[in-house]
């Protein structure tokens, strides 16, 4: 089980004193395990916390200074998962930077947006480094990658290219760990926006915290491995679980382009607890292959979409429950429910609100709904989100005074801090009600016990597995074809991903062929990034 000397409230601690605290405790157990179909590395407690910290001490010396934004554009991997500690011990705030379109749209509004200062790429990833340079007006080389300017992004300074954290960080003799407090930022993520921009959602270590906190509780075993591969850039895949608990995390290295089977790293690794969404729920069952008793997980955590019985069907042969989690970067986990029943599960269930949360299903004139009754869901919680980042946002934390607490601030003042940012933003705005509940987007309903069903998104946003996928983006790449003369993208229910995508197109005069020039066109205009399990697809399935 867990150490007890680890165990600290979340509004006491920063990410940089729990790796802090863990190092202390069994130096060289092991913290972050990364695995391909031809490598293994394996991160100790004391290696991931020097590691970071010489990854700081050199950020600050390139010029990264306390509550900067870093955009962090690697794939996960050891070097990712020390960058993004290292951006957080020099006091900085990580950004995932996903980069899904190749005319670097998306990369280009959340840099500005978040006025970052640096950006960390792998040079050999050349996809993700040809986004960052078409963001670039002019650029010069220097020992660790590029001083840059760009006249649309003033705040961008440099391009830090990372070949080989390890290597890299050989010459580094000292560590920097900047005195973080809990209500500063820690990290920016992203979520999808019909603008065609993805919104910016900025988290506090408090934040962060909590979310380990949480995860640690959906998990519930503490004293084996915890096999976990979603993308470090995403709230369930964010490394917070390790700092929070000690529990060492197995993910997949997605560097190396030959994985191996998620069974074969769990068994191998001895894992008992896992993260998996349902598609690879159903991939697994689809390969048929099962764990001895001996092997078999405790708990399997699933979401990222309405979820249907069929994920149910792992129990018994691959684990003894399954956890649902009901959740969003904007509210981390909302709801849960364990099931080691197949036969008690009720699709679309996702159960009763975690601790500190409230939950409503209203009606479209914002009265309650009554059990059974369909509606819009609403939150309310600790852990919900205050705002987007909006453009001119301001990340340095204030007091309940207003007054900005810099480094050399020497208040003691610590409570009640808030993020600042444009209140009048239109995009958090919209967010919220009047008295303060977040609206999710999403349609739901309350059985008479109080459980909460999820059937997916009001808007005209389409759940393609675990992804939100925006029709705005996906039409604007096939209105690049010339054999398109107009379209419509639809969804189209899909018992595994939960909506497939179908694109309903009207074709040019004169085109023979107009599929094969639109599949031709999707291949080449979406920027894939380079993990497995994050590919935005715009699969052209029907014509008409």
């Amino acid at each position: 089980m867990c150490d007890d000397r680890i165990i600290v409230h979340s509004s006491e601690a920063t990410i940089p004193s729990l790796l802090k605290r863990l190092s202390a405790i069994e130096p060289e157990r092991p913290a972050y395990i990364f695995v391909g179909k031809n490598m293994r590395t394996v991160l100790s407690r004391k290696n991931v916390y020097m590691q970071s910290g010489k990854m700081a001490a050199k950020l600050r010396r390139l010029g990264v200074c306390r509550g900067d934004v870093v955009a962090n554009m690697l794939s996960t991997s050891p070097d990712r998962l020390i960058c993004d500690f290292g951006v957080l011990m020099a006091g900085g705030v990580s950004q995932t930077a996903l980069g899904y379109l190749n005319n670097a749209d998306d990369t280009f509004g959340a840099l500005q947006i978040a006025q970052a200062t640096t950006i960390l790429v792998d040079p050999g990833v050349s996809a993700v480094l040809a986004v960052v340079m078409k963001l670039i007006s002019s650029s010069q080389k220097t020992e660790y990658g590029l001083d840059v300017e760009c006249a649309e992004l003033p705040h961008l300074k440099r391009v830090v290219f990372i070949h080989s954290v390890e290597t890299q960080l050989q010459t580094e003799t000292e560590m920097f760990v900047e005195d973080v407090r809990p209500a500063d930022f820690a990290v920016i993520v992203e979520t999808s926006g019909t603008s065609g921009v993805c919104k910016q959602v900025p988290h506090t270590h408090n934040a962060i915290v909590r979310f380990g906190e949480q995860m640690c509780f959906l998990i519930g075993d503490k004293g084996s491995p915890f096999y976990n591969d979603r993308f470090f850039g995403w709230f369930p895949g964010y490394p917070c679980v390790y700092p929070c608990s000690g529990i060492t995390r197995v993910a997949l290295d997605t560097r190396d382009n030959n994985l191996p089977p998620i069974l074969d790293v769990i068994r191998e690794e001895g894992c008992r607890s896992a993260y998996l969404v349902p598609n690879e729920i159903e991939d697994v069952v689809q390969s048929g292959m099962t764990l001895e008793t001996t092997d078999m997980l405790e708990v399997v955590l699933t979401g990222g979409q309405p979820i249907l019985g069929n994920s149910m069907r792992i129990i018994g042969s691959l684990t003894k429950k399954v956890a649902c989690r009901y959740g969003m970067s904007e509210t981390m986990c909302i709801c849960h429910l364990s099931v080691d029943d197949p036969g008690q599960f009720l699709d679309h269930c996702v159960g009763f609100p975690m601790p500190s949360y409230h939950v409503r299903v209203v009606d479209d004139n914002g009265r309650d709904a009554s059990p059974g009754v369909k509606g819009s869901i609403l939150v309310k919680g600790d852990g919900v989100f205050q705002g987007y980042l909006v453009h001119n946002s301001n990340l340095q934390p204030i007091n309940q005074a207003g007054v900005k607490l810099t480094a050399d601030c020497e208040t003691k003042e610590e409570t009640n801090m808030v993020g600042k940012w444009s209140d009048g933003d239109r995009l958090s705005q919209a967010a919220f009600t009047d008295d303060g509940w977040f609206q999710t987007d999403d349609i739901g309903s309350f059985d008479s016990a109080g459980k909460l069903f999820v059937d997916g998104r009001s808007s005209d946003a389409i759940m393609h597995g675990d992804e939100i996928l925006y029709p705005y983006w996906l039409e604007q790449i096939a209105r690049r074809c010339p054999a398109v003369h107009d379209v419509v993208i639809v969804p189209v229910k899909d018992p595994v991903l939960f909506h497939e995508i179908c694109a309903c197109i009207k074709p040019t005069d004169g085109f023979r062929d107009p599929l094969s020039e639109i599949q031709n066109l999707h291949v080449s205009s979406v920027c894939y990034y380079t993990t497995r399990r994050l590919q935005h697809k715009a699969e052209v399935l029907s014509t008409i």
